[in-house]
């Protein structure tokens, strides 16, 4: 998927016969055509597992007259033709789309929103491959989040993990008495039946700082892999650590590193 701002475009590559050895290249399509005079930014697509005809693309947009927003289109001819199936009227204010597919063709598209002040991770669900959505669920508040659907034959097959940074208040890594506004963890927000949400695993990170969210993938046995930065020793030097304050100010600190970790939650 290419983008040309500011619109959103798919490129088409298909693999000829293998004994060719050659790649197809088709021609570009605009997937935001119905929305051409917007700007769209944050771009992520996938695929039916089931069926190819089908395809998702998410994108946050910006229109020039109202507030930024995401929205979702759907293809059902392998990315001829596209349409905008949610948003971005009704999901006016979100950030961080991320859309997937489930093991039978179930389509979710994830986004970060507030309501009354609150800020939300909140998941919708198709149950026609994107066609048609249901009511969003708001769930518990994570930062660049990820969603994916477990496609595998594992027992856990059908279950949706979307997992992102969060945060703990009032509570220090560092020991009692030690009290810090906020400290970062790693949340997984996750369904057994694709369907009820709610439950959720948090991991801490101890003496660091989650610096930015990956991707995560679902391994044959069911277990989540997924990638994060993290800050080593985040602290301010001299004192204790120091951590962001609900204000949005940082305060000054000196890391000792910047790293790049993994993070495996095999299934109980």
């Amino acid at each position: 998927m290419t983008m040309r701002f500011p619109f959103l475009g798919l490129a088409n590559v298909t693999l000829a016969a293998a004994a060719a050895a050659q790649i197809s290249v088709g021609p570009n399509v605009q997937v935001s055509k119905t929305l051409a005079a917007d700007s769209h930014f944050e771009l992520l697509a996938n695929a039916d597992p089931k069926d190819p005809s089908h395809l998702i693309a998410c994108s946050s947009i910006y229109p020039p007259a109202s507030r930024s927003s995401t929205v979702v289109y759907a293809s059902f001819d392998g990315g001829k033709t596209w349409a905008p199936t949610l948003g971005p009227t009704k999901l006016e204010g979100s950030g961080d789309p991320v859309c997937t597919y489930g093991p039978n063709g179930e389509a979710y598209y994830v986004a970060l929103k507030s309501t009354a002040g609150k800020g939300h991770t909140w998941i919708w669900r198709s149950p026609d491959g994107g066609r048609t959505w249901g009511d969003g669920v708001p769930l518990l508040s994570t930062d660049r989040e990820f969603v994916i659907a477990d496609n595998t034959s594992s027992k856990y097959r059908g279950s949706v993990y979307i997992n992102g940074t969060g945060s703990v208040h009032g509570i220090s890594p560092i020991g009692p008495g030690m009290d810090r506004d906020w400290i970062t963890d790693l949340t997984v927000l996750y369904s057994r039946d694709g369907v009820h949400f709610g439950a959720s695993k948090r991991g801490e990170v101890g003496n660091r700082y989650v610096l930015g969210m990956g991707n995560s993938v679902v391994l044959t046995d069911g277990s989540l892999v997924f990638t994060f930065g993290e800050i080593v020793d985040y602290s301010s030097g001299t004192g204790p650590i120091a951590h962001p304050r609900p204000s949005g100010r940082m305060p000054s600190f000196k890391p000792s590193a910047r790293t790049m970790a993994a993070r495996r939650w095999a299934r109980p």
